[in-house]
């Protein structure tokens, strides 16, 4: 059972699937690399229909952060964290 809400756009899926067929990139001078990739309907859809990651601030990185672990946010990797 899904824990979170989830609406995959088929044209994001095929950007999702370039982009993880590339090495991936670190950014901020090699702090950081790219987990997610939503487009903005999967965003909006996301935030609408799970509350808890609309939040701001520390809270609202801490919600984003348990999303990006769980198994449902799969569908939006882009590389293996």
């Amino acid at each position: 059972m899904l824990k979170y809400m989830i609406f995959v756009d088929p044209r994001a899926e095929e950007t999702r699937k370039k982009m993880r067929q590339q090495k991936p990139r670190t950014l901020a001078s090699g702090t950081m690399k790219m987990a997610l990739h939503l487009s903005d309907i999967e965003h909006a859809y996301l935030v609408k229909n799970n509350p808890d990651l609309d939040e701001e601030g520390i809270d609202g990185k801490e919600c984003w952060r348990k999303f990006i672990n769980h198994p449902d946010s799969a569908a939006f990797r882009v590389q293996k964290i």
